[in-house]
């Protein structure tokens, strides 16, 4: 997976032909064999088979689902479902961990794995990492999570249970929640892996950035340089 996403080592490679040489002939397909093929790939007979375990006992998950935010409505399935799967990456309970990708349109409450997973890795004093696209997104999410946080605060100037990195602006790089903005993480992750220890999950806001000309490399770099002991959140408003 390393070296598929490795976009900073692209080894060049030169062909040289003969010009007096006899083109080849073509080669021949087996229509048959073309149609095996497929039918295996499309029966996952040719590809790692992915667990749709969320998918297929979603009522039983839901089940499992332990609030840990007031909420002023009743959540709506696909947030139960995060917040447990969120909860077995914090080591709470004992379901399969794996990655979420949530794909909703704005204002439907795709932050609110955000602030879940932030109140759990403040509980479980793990850390929490979030990335986000641009400067003013991250001092947003940042002071959305101060106050969420504010029972894990010591009162202490020196403390703060949510921090902030983006380049422009930095406080508290410590803390256990960390807002940053795709380049910090990605330039983090470059110097040490050392970045993400305790670290369960690292949450990428705007996940479709990754499709983006100028900055989708930063994100595919994040997301394929996760050590397995670090799940990946994506969420996104665009995705179908």
């Amino acid at each position: 997976m390393d070296d598929l996403f490795d976009i900073f080592n692209v080894k060049a490679i030169e062909v040289e032909e003969e010009v007096s040489q006899p083109k080849k002939k073509q080669k021949i397909v087996d229509k048959n064999k073309l149609i095996k093929t497929a039918k295996r790939i499309l029966n996952n007979e040719y590809r790692q088979n992915y667990s749709l375990t969320v998918l297929q006992d979603h009522k039983d998950i839901e089940k499992m689902y332990d609030s840990c935010l007031k909420l002023s409505y009743e959540p709506y399935s696909y947030q139960k479902i995060s917040g447990v799967v969120i909860d077995s990456l914090f080591g709470l309970n004992k379901i399969d961990v794996s990655n979420i990708l949530v794909s909703s349109p704005t204002g439907s409450g795709k932050t609110f794995l955000i602030k879940h997973a932030a109140v759990r890795a403040s509980q479980t004093q793990q850390k929490l990492i979030i990335g986000v696209p641009l400067v003013a997104l991250a001092e947003q999410t940042y002071f959305e999570l101060k106050k969420l946080l504010k029972e894990f605060d010591k009162n202490d100037p020196e403390f703060s249970p949510v921090g902030i990195r983006t380049g422009p602006s930095e406080m508290f790089p410590d803390a256990n929640v960390l807002v940053c903005t795709y380049e910090i993480i990605s330039i983090e992750l470059a110097l040490s892996m050392d970045f993400l220890n305790n670290v369960p999950t690292v949450i990428l806001d705007e996940i479709h950035f990754m499709t983006d000309r100028d900055r989708g490399a930063r994100v595919e770099y994040i997301a394929s340089s996760l050590p397995d002991s670090t799940g990946l959140i994506g969420l996104s408003g665009t995705i179908p």
